[in-house]
């Protein structure tokens, strides 16, 4: 099985470490995204598996085929690794034809003309643009130049797919669409792939794993699932969608049910075990459409039912958004049905709590390292 393995990478700017000591391994075939806020490291881990940054430190391989090793000083370029890459601007060549910028690169790598053809004709067919093939790029619109941007990529058949951003440039509703064929494009192909983004619904919506990345290092990898309903920290809860996230108190822990004193005001009660070696102080992410409105506030049980006042209202469409406050708490509601009330009953299910330890004060964290 050829797997892409990075081990250890680590790449410098000036006194910025971009990319910290980062592991990972991408199976073949897997569809893995990289996602995090500008400045993360994601490009820079992209750019430095495709060969456009030469790391300071660390291994990336590709099956048995080494792209760099600090430790030997091996550093494979571009144009031997083997790879497709897709950016955010499609860089396609102005003035040659769809089919003459899919020849191009069969061309410099010598494929014969008769499997050039076969291939172009292959290609084009996956990515829906037969018929645009003697059309120029200035005729096409941005979705269909970004598909030719990648039948560009796929005709040579490379055993590495990376794309930074390919979908930034298209409007709302083709990067909708953009996603769904993407998504079944890879998957029939079974190409690796490495996908950057800061779109949190583009990895959810494509990836098989996501690395969500912060500091130039990857704070949690998993499926979109696990990350999104078991974030590992209070900035993968808010980066991942948005999460509600306030502090709280132990009060006592006891068959399976933690209760929690809110710094806000009230109690909240949790089937979440608080987090291993907690101080007894506590953040608790809840998501936005878990928080229900009670319209009559004794169906929801006599847990976790709060009253809040209703600061602003934002119509979405097929849902709301509310604004709520509770005692110092602000929270975010996203609902079906809201109430016509200022003041309103809220019930945030149990289940829907996530408990993380909460950070020493800063002055705490000092004393603590002056100490050691």
């Amino acid at each position: 099985m050829v797997q892409l393995k990075i081990e250890r990478l680590t790449k410098t700017f000036g006194t910025v470490r971009a990319v910290d000591n980062i592991d990972l391994t991408v199976e073949e075939g897997e569809f893995l995204t990289l996602l995090g806020p500008s400045g993360c490291g994601k490009s820079t881990t992209l750019g430095a598996i495709a060969g456009l940054d030469r790391p300071d430190g660390g291994r990336i391989t590709l099956g048995d085929h080494v792209f760099f090793d600090g430790a030997s000083a091996t550093f494979v370029p571009p144009e031997g690794r083997d790879i497709g890459l897709v950016f955010q601007s499609y860089a396609l060549w102005p003035h040659m034809t769809v089919r003459k910028n899919l020849e191009f690169p069969l061309s410099l790598r010598k494929v014969p003309a008769a499997e050039r053809n076969r291939r172009i004709e292959e290609v084009l067919d996956l990515v829906e643009m037969g018929d645009y093939a003697d059309r120029y790029p200035f005729a096409l619109s941005g979705g269909q130049q970004q598909r030719v941007a990648l039948a560009r990529t796929l005709v040579y058949r490379p055993r590495l797919l990376l794309l930074d951003e390919p979908l930034s440039n298209l409007d709302a509703k083709l990067r909708e669409r953009a996603r769904l064929w993407l998504r079944d494009i890879q998957s029939r192909i079974s190409v690796t792939t490495v996908y950057v983004t800061h779109d949190q619904t583009e990895a959810l919506a494509l990836s098989d794993r996501i690395a969500v990345m912060s500091g130039g290092r990857i704070v949690q990898l998993a499926s979109p699932a696990a990350i999104y309903h078991a974030p590992a920290s209070p900035f993968v809860a808010d980066f991942i969608g948005s999460a509600n996230i306030f502090s709280g108190e132990i009060l006592h822990v006891e068959q399976g049910t933690t209760r929690l004193q809110l710094d806000g005001g009230g109690t909240l009660v949790t089937p979440s075990p608080p987090p291993e070696g907690t101080s007894g102080k506590v953040m608790i992410a809840v998501r936005p459409e878990k928080i229900l409105f009670a319209r009559d506030a004794a169906r929801a049980g006599t847990e976790n039912v709060f009253e809040v006042d209703i600061e602003a209202r934002s119509f979405l469409g097929a849902r709301h958004m509310v604004l709520a406050r509770l005692g110092a708490v602000a929270l975010r509601i996203e609902c079906e049905w809201e109430p016509g009330t200022q003041v309103a009953s809220i019930h945030i299910p149990a289940e829907a709590c996530v408990l993380f330890d909460a950070p020493a004060p800063s002055g705490k964290a000092a004393a603590v390292e002056e100490a050691a």
